[in-house]
């Protein structure tokens, strides 16, 4: 503490004053009015200041400001069987995130008395949300649970011409994939072409899924579906929703014409087929394939010929029945490019004695 000089000065001036007075009880008295006014000049003119050291006093340097809440949980699969890692949870508008490890816990600390928004989301999976209350002091607890979705592992939409000559050409469109649901829980498919439901299938199970499409499908020529898009939807029975990329038909591949045998001529048992080569800018594979006629058990085949191959030998012998009677037999050319658009030649008959 410091007190006033001039206070001090003037207090000692009075008391020798006092001091040469007569009477014993005034000099009594005159000291302790001294005493009483020095008193009151310190107290007056002290500079003093007060310790803050309250830790709820906001001025105190020790001050030490509510605990704010948390808010915690475990994200899971929809069953519950898996925790989810990878799983990105964010508080939204503070942009407050986190990533899940291998144990699905996410975990938000200094987090404001009120209500919050908490939003998971992860790749293939169902995003949510939920509004979580938090109250100073204390840890929330809110479990998520997401849907996974269809996936489509692989989509393709291919072409395909059968020349049944004489009878009328068929041109068909297949549309196929492979869909993985880990939930299992697949609902139905919807295939749109061009913007347009072509067709729905329900009770759908994870796996392959394949259907085929003729002109009756179509308002246009089928072969005029060529860089217009399809489009799969996979939905499941929890709400969830997964498109596939548009897939494009690329090109109709045209049959091959066979020059022979044909026309039922007698031939060995073990004939050489052979048909037109065609000077195509693309590479294709190509299976030849011998049937018995009328039962159309398939007797002898040739797989993955190479494109501008025109000509293959039977390598299993044909035999005739024997008896003085005759084998009736059919072959076929099929042709497949990348892309899984195929052609099949008409029947070519032949005999063999």
């Amino acid at each position: 503490m410091h007190c006033s000089a001039n206070f001090l000065i003037l207090g000692c001036k009075f008391c020798a004053n006092e001091v040469e007075m007569d009477g014993r009880n005034f000099l009594r008295t005159s000291l302790t009015t001294v005493i009483l006014g020095c008193l009151c000049c310190v107290i007056q003119s002290c500079d003093w200041t007060p310790e803050r050291d309250n830790p709820l006093d906001p001025a105190s340097n020790n001050y030490e400001p509510p605990t704010k809440g948390s808010i915690t949980g475990v994200v899971q699969n929809l069953t519950g069987s898996s925790n989810l890692s990878g799983v990105t949870v964010t508080m939204p508008p503070d942009v407050r995130s986190w990533i899940t490890g291998s144990d699905g816990v996410y975990r938000f600390d200094g987090v404001t008395d009120g209500s919050h928004w908490v939003e998971v989301r992860k790749e293939n999976y169902g995003a949510d949300s939920a509004l979580v209350n938090v109250v100073t002091g204390e840890v929330t607890v809110h479990n998520f649970r997401l849907n996974e979705l269809p996936v489509f592992d692989s989509v393709n939409v291919s072409s395909h011409f059968v020349d049944n000559e004489p009878s009328p050409n068929v041109v068909f469109i297949t549309v196929f994939a492979n869909i993985i649901d880990r939930d299992g829980n697949l609902l139905s498919i919807l295939v749109l072409f061009d913007g347009d439901t072509l067709a729905t299938y329900q009770g759908q199970s994870t796996g392959v899924f394949s259907a085929n499409y003729g002109s009756s499908y179509f308002s246009v020529p089928i072969t005029a579906l060529e860089g217009l898009p399809f489009v799969l939807v996979a939905a499941d029975t929890s709400g969830g929703i997964t498109a596939s990329d548009p897939q494009y038909i690329f090109r109709y591949l045209d049959a091959a014409n066979l020059t022979g045998p044909t026309g039922f001529q007698e031939v060995e048992p073990t004939p050489t087929l052979q048909w037109n080569f065609d000077n195509l800018s693309f590479p294709y594979l190509q299976n030849v394939r011998v049937y018995s006629f009328p039962n159309n058990v398939l007797r002898w085949d040739s797989l993955s010929i190479p494109s501008g191959v025109t000509q293959v030998t039977v390598t299993d012998s044909l035999e005739s029945t024997g008896s003085g009677g005759v084998d009736s037999y059919y072959w076929t050319n099929e042709r497949l490019d990348q892309h899984g658009n195929t052609s099949r030649s008409s029947q070519a008959f032949f005999l063999v004695p």
